[in-house]
């Protein structure tokens, strides 16, 4: 066997045929190679040719559903204080929308303290507050009379349970608020809301009935507001890119 294959390397026409199938197998791998580089250039060229807008709006879609599917962590505590709205709104259907602040998974609940902020005060404007005054039978407040800082971006209230009410355990809403958005709006804005605890304090939020202050977490949230003139623009340019695309592969054909 050993002699047969010396024979099979040493006679020149056995080495051509071996040469030549081995040029062959280069010769296909390059060739795949080379359609894998072309279509990486084709879809990143494709990815580019779209339009300003198009990107933008994508971009903010993108944001907002991977803020509404990723799962907040709080770390070591279950007691959360948060914030939830809806996560996009679209003037043109609604100019107004609701924020509830929520306490989750709290244990004794005998009262709360609390500040709302908000990062825009040009284009959304706070009008109504629900204060919930169901938790507790027997309660004293809302303690703040003039609650609503719209030029502060601002939300400030309280309530407290008396006897002979008792400590409450669960998940609350302690606040319902209505806003409105500006009619004059005519790019895409994002909004913050962030609790945060009153001046004076040491983190004085949620309370037990001893006066404590009741371990939690905060969790805040965004809202993102797109005119229609923006989604009317996202259309044509959805559009336009769907037809671009749909021509470049015919002529790739």
């Amino acid at each position: 066997m050993e002699r047969i294959s010396a024979l099979l390397v040493t006679n020149p026409f056995f080495s051509f045929l071996l040469h030549r199938k081995s040029n062959k197998s280069d010769m296909q791998n390059r060739v795949k190679g080379d359609k894998r580089l072309k279509g990486k250039k084709l879809a990143v060229h494709k990815l580019i040719g779209l339009s300003a807008p198009t990107l933008l709006v994508l971009i903010v879609l993108i944001l907002v559903i991977a803020s509404s599917c990723l799962s907040p962590t709080y770390g070591e505590l279950s007691t959360v204080v948060k914030v939830e709205g809806p996560g996009l709104i679209d003037p043109s259907e609604t100019t107004a929308f609701n924020v509830s602040i929520i306490a989750e998974n709290v244990e004794g609940l005998y009262g709360w303290e609390l500040i709302l902020l908000w990062n825009d005060t040009t284009n959304i404007e706070c009008t109504t507050e629900y204060v919930n005054t169901e938790i507790w039978p027997d309660y004293q407040g809302p303690w703040v009379t003039d609650p609503i800082d719209n030029e502060k971006g601002e939300y400030h209230q309280s309530l407290t349970a008396k006897a002979p009410s008792e400590p409450v355990s669960g998940t609350f809403w302690l606040a319902n608020l209505t806003f409105t958005v500006s009619a004059t709006l005519e790019q895409v804005i994002a909004v913050n809301f962030t609790v945060t605890k009153p001046p004076g304090y040491d983190n004085y939020v949620l309370l037990n009935i001893q006066a404590d202050e009741i371990p939690h977490a905060y969790q805040s949230y965004q809202i993102t507001i797109i005119p229609e003139f923006t989604l009317t623009l996202l259309l044509v340019a959805m559009t336009i890119s769907t037809i671009a695309t749909i021509i470049l592969k015919r002529r790739n054909k």
